[in-house]
C-alpha cells in the first residue's frame, strides 16, 4: 500500500485579484480559452451576490491547486424569490487530484453560501465530479434533461461537399414544408412577432403571471434576462416576442450557437399552448432565414415543454444530469429532489 500524500495546501477564501489564477487554471485544465470579460460577467458583475469562491493554495509559494466556485442566481420557489447558487467551474490541478481538494473546498464553499443566506444550490456535474457531489457533499440527483430538435438545413449541419449537399436537398425541402405546415396549423391570427436585442420593457407582467405556477425554477424576471442574455460577453441572444395587440402573450430567448438555433427560454401567458406553438413556429421560420442547421431546446418540466414543441424529435440527454440540495432545510431538499417540481431550460446550464 502506497503512503498517503502529505497535504501541502490550505483552504483559503477568494481575494480580489485571485481571478487571474482561477481563470488560468480553468483554461489550462479544461483546454478552454475563456476570457476575463466572461469570468467577470459571471462572477464579479453578478447582480445576485458573491463572489462565493474557495481556493486551495500551496503553502510554499501560494500556487493555486484547485477551487470551488458557485454562481449566485435568483431562485423561484412557489412564486417566492430566494437566492440560490449554481456550482460550476470546479477545478483541481492534475498534480493535486485525489488529495481531497474537491471535498474540502466544496464544504467550505457551502458553509460560506449558508452564512450568506443562500437557500439552495444546484449543478450540472460532469462524470468526474458527479460522485463527489452526491457521495461526499450530500447533493441529490434530481433528473436528467431531454433534448428536443427540429431539422432545418441538413447540408449545413453536415458541412457536406456538393454531392452530399445535393442529396440532402430533398430532406431540407421537407423541413421547409414542415415549418410552413406548422405555421399554418398555429397561425397566431392577429398576433405580432418581433425580435429585439433587449428584454421587452413589459416582460415582467408576463413573468409575474407565471412565477406562482412553478414549484421550482430560476426567478426569470427582466433583470435576470438582461444580465444572463443581453449582457452576455461572448454569445448574442435575441428576445422573440408574440403580442396580442399591446399584450405580451409569449416570449422566447434564442441564439445561433454554431449552426444550431438554440431556444434558451420559452414562456407563454397562462401556459397557453396556442400561443407557445405559434411562437415556436415563428422561431423555426427565423431559423430558416438564418440558415440554421437545426433548432434545439434542452430542458425538463412536468410536460408543458413537450406539448409546446410540437413536431420536434425528443430524446433523453443522458449526459446532462441535474443535482441539488438545500443548505439548511432538509424538507426543502426533499421537495427539490422530485423531478416533477422543476422547470429547467437550456439557459439554466453552466455551459451557456
Amino acid at each position: 500500500m502506497s503512503a498517503p500524500v502529505e497535504r501541502d495546501w490550505d483552504v483559503v477564501p477568494f481575494q480580489p485579484g485571485d481571478e487571474r489564477d482561477v481563470l488560468e487554471l480553468f483554461n489550462r485544465e479544461f483546454h478552454q480559452d475563456r476570457s476575463m470579460a466572461h469570468w467577470k460577467w459571471k462572477f464579479l458583475e453578478n447582480p445576485y451576490g458573491g463572489p462565493f469562491h474557495v481556493l486551495a493554495r500551496r503553502r510554499s509559494d501560494g500556487k493555486l491547486c484547485g477551487n470551488h466556485i458557485v454562481m449566485p442566481f435568483p431562485l423561484n420557489q412557489d412564486g417566492r424569490k430566494l437566492i440560490g447558487c449554481h456550482s460550476l467551474d470546479l477545478v483541481v490541478d492534475r498534480d493535486y487530484r485525489g488529495q481531497g481538494i474537491f471535498e474540502k473546498t466544496g464544504g467550505a464553499c457551502m458553509d460560506r453560501c449558508r452564512d450568506a443566506g443562500v437557500s439552495a444550490v444546484v449543478a450540472f456535474p460532469n462524470q468526474s465530479s458527479y460522485p463527489g457531489f452526491v457521495r461526499t457533499l450530500g447533493w441529490r440527483r434530481i433528473t436528467f434533461l431531454k433534448r428536443w430538435t427540429y431539422p432545418l438545413n441538413r447540408a449545413r449541419k453536415l458541412r457536406s461537399p456538393a454531392l452530399v449537399a445535393l442529396a440532402s436537398a430533398p430532406i431540407d425541402a421537407m423541413a421547409r414544408i414542415g415549418v410552413a405546415a406548422l405555421r399554418r396549423a398555429n397561425p397566431g391570427a392577429g398576433l405580432r412577432f418581433t425580435l429585439e436585442r433587449q428584454a421587452p420593457a413589459d416582460y415582467d407582467l408576463l413573468w409575474r403571471a407565471l412565477a406562482s405556477l412553478e414549484v421550482f425554477s430560476l426567478w426569470k424576471d427582466r433583470e435576470y434576462l438582461q444580465w444572463r442574455y443581453a449582457s452576455h460577453p461572448d454569445q448574442e441572444y435575441q428576445f422573440a416576442s408574440l403580442r396580442d395587440g399591446d399584450t405580451l402573450v409569449a416570449e422566447a430567448v434564442i441564439g445561433l450557437v454554431g449552426t444550431t438555433l438554440w431556444i434558451a427560454e420559452l414562456f407563454a401567458r397562462d401556459r397557453s399552448l396556442e400561443h407557445a406553438r405559434a411562437l415556436v413556429a415563428q422561431l423555426l421560420a427565423q431559423g430558416l432565414e438564418w440558415r440554421a442547421a437545426e433548432a434545439a431546446f434542452l430542458g425538463h418540466d412536468s410536460g408543458w415543454f413537450g406539448q409546446a414543441l410540437m413536431g420536434f424529435a425528443v430524446r433523453p440527454a443522458a449526459d446532462v444530469v441535474y443535482v441539488g440540495r438545500a443548505l439548511a432545510d432538509e424538507a426543502l431538499t426533499r421537495r427539490m429532489e422530485l423531478p416533477g417540481n422543476w422547470s429547467i431550460t437550456f439557459g439554466d446550464a453552466d455551459f451557456v
